[in-house]
Formats: C-alpha cells, structure tokens, sequence
C-alpha cells in the first residue's frame, strides 16, 4: 500500500470518528471503530463495507449494529482451529441491545471479553482455567450492543457467592450494577443454571479435564506424525504451560510457535520455553521477564549466563533476588543495588 492510499484511510478514520461522537458517547466511539478496524484487518468484512466512508452515509446506529454483529462471529483461523472441541459458551441473551454469554472455554473468554481488564480474558494467564476448570466459578459476559460496554458476573456455586464488575475489572455492588446495565444478576444466574445449561456447564469441565488427563499421560517422544494434529488441538484447548513445553521438546524438539503468543508476555512462561525449547535467548520475551525480578534473574543465569542490563533496574528494587544476581551473575559487588 502507498503512503498516499495509507493517508486517506487513515483521515477517513479519523473524520468517521468525530462525525460519530457528535451523537453519542465519544470512548464507546473509539472503541467501535478499534473494533471495526480489527475486523477489516482480520478480512472479515468484505465488498463496500470495507470502506469506513460507506460507514459514514449509513450513521452510527447502524455502523455499531453491524461491528457488533460481526464481532460475535469468531474468525476463520479461530474456527479452524476450535473445530471438534465440543464447548465453546451458552447465550443467555442476544437480541438488538444485549448480548449475554458463558464461556465455556478460554478462548471463547479471551475472544467475548477482549478490550476489558478481566484476568479471565488474557491468553497468558490462567485465571480462566482456575475459576472455571479446578474451582466452581461461572462467568457471565453481558455486552451492551449500543455502546461496546462490557460488564461481568462471577458466581460461585460452591458458596452461593456473587462478584460484580465493569470492563475495568472494578468490583460493582449489585444496586451499581444494576443502575449501570438495568440488568438483574440474580435472574441471569437463574437462568445459568436452568437443567439444560448447568448440563452444558458440567460437560465442559469433564471435557476440559479427560483432555487434560489424556495428555498428561502421554509420552510425546513416542507420538507418530498422524497423532500429531489431534494432540496439537487438545494441547491448545487445555493451554496447560507444562504439557506445552514437553510437547515442543519431546515431539516437534524446537520451537512451536502457535503457543509463543500465550507465552511471550508471560515471564515463568518466557523462561521456561527459552531455557528448555529455544535453548538461547527469546528478544521477544525479555520485556516481560525483565519486570519480574525473580525469573529475570534465572534468564541471567540459565539462558545469557551473564548480565542482564534491561532487568538490573528492577531486580535492584528487591534485596533478595539482588543479592543472588551479584553473587551468581555479576560475581562481585553490585554498589547500584546497595552491595558492595
């Protein structure tokens, strides 16, 4: 693409942006068009609805109507890759202002919750896995159409506990959250655990787990190339950190770069693929390992086995690892960390 040609989607953007704030909310705006643009970027928008300028004509109801139609639909690349993995969410609502949903697995959480803070929603923890998969918790994801807001209930069956929360992951009292949604999360938990979803809810769990427990008795030094595909599925299903990386030691014996996304932003996972599967340093990684003091330190000494200067700043802040990193990497005294 021309600069030129970069330049006039890029004011066509822009000019769409402030005709739509005019109107509404000028965050929700800027958040729909993020939206949009990932769509375009993605090619699930196809034909004139590609052009933001066709956009413009038909005004902002029906711009959000149709981003939010869109953004249901899960990509090309992500049904493929899904396909045969039995869960994937209950819709408790989807009508023109709401639309409510279970996820059922951690990609269909990520894929709902994108754009919020919620834990449950990054590809490079596992929170989602924790709450839903070993715990008792079920979250409820409620999008507003209109304006992109996002608002999540987690419910503890267990202990017949309700959380509330914003897409800033800030903690809602009920009476907050229903001025805020005119939603009542009581009646949505009741209809959550009507027979029929708590079966589906139930199934999920088993299935995550039988997953979960046929990978973890597999050798996958022993797995034929036919075997592969099946196993590469379930492992990135179950996203379980270990079994990962034994898969890309003992079966590919290198890098496997469809779970470096997972990994690269996550330090303990950064470490472990460049110590055991790279077997050298991971640049992409080192911005998130560089921030965490203790696994900064075991990078230094087990992939660079020398100094690691992005990190120093931050593993000085903590007398101990700053104590372990003179004696084990810098060998000497370390007067920027108070030790001498």
């Amino acid at each position: 693409m021309r600069f030129d040609e970069f330049a006039t989607i890029f004011e066509g953007y822009r000019e769409a942006q402030q005709e739509f704030a005019q109107g509404t909310d000028a965050d929700a705006v800027k958040k729909m068009i993020n939206a949009y643009r990932s769509l375009v970027d993605r090619n699930q928008v196809q034909g004139p609805e590609r052009n933001i300028d066709h956009w413009r004509k038909q005004g902002w109801e029906n711009f959000s109507k149709f981003v939010q139609s869109k953004s249901q639909d899960r990509s090309s690349t992500q049904v493929k890759r899904n396909k045969g993995i039995k869960p994937q969410q209950i819709t408790l609502r989807d009508d023109d202002s709401w639309l409510i949903v279970i996820p059922l697995d951690k990609d269909t959480s990520c894929f709902y919750g994108r754009g919020t803070s919620w834990c449950t929603t990054k590809s490079q923890d596992r929170q989602f896995e924790m709450f839903f998969y070993d715990s008792s918790i079920v979250l409820i994801y409620c999008i507003k159409k209109s304006t992109g807001g996002m608002w999540a209930i987690a419910y503890d069956e267990d202990d017949d506990a309700v959380e509330l929360f914003d897409q800033n992951n800030n903690e809602l009292s009920k009476n907050d959250f229903q001025s805020q949604t005119l939603l009542l999360p009581e009646m949505l938990i009741r209809k959550a655990f009507a027979a029929r979803n708590k079966n589906t809810i139930s199934t999920a769990r088993l299935y995550w787990k039988a997953a979960k427990d046929k990978l973890s008795k597999m050798d996958f030094g022993q797995l034929s190339p036919e075997q592969k595909p099946e196993i590469e599925k379930l492992l990135l299903y179950v996203k379980d950190p270990y079994l990962m990386i034994q898969y890309a030691q003992k079966a590919i014996r290198g890098r496997w770069p469809p779970l470096e996304p997972m990994f690269v932003r996550n330090a303990l996972y950064a470490y472990a693929y460049a110590k055991n599967v790279i077997h050298g340093r991971w640049p992409q990684a080192e911005p998130a390992i560089a921030i965490q003091p203790e696994y900064a330190y075991y990078y230094a000494t087990d992939v660079i086995k020398g100094r690691f200067p992005a990190a120093e700043p931050v593993i000085a802040t903590n007398q101990f690892w700053a104590q372990e990193y003179a004696q084990d990497v810098i060998h000497g005294p370390w007067p920027e960390a108070g030790i001498n």
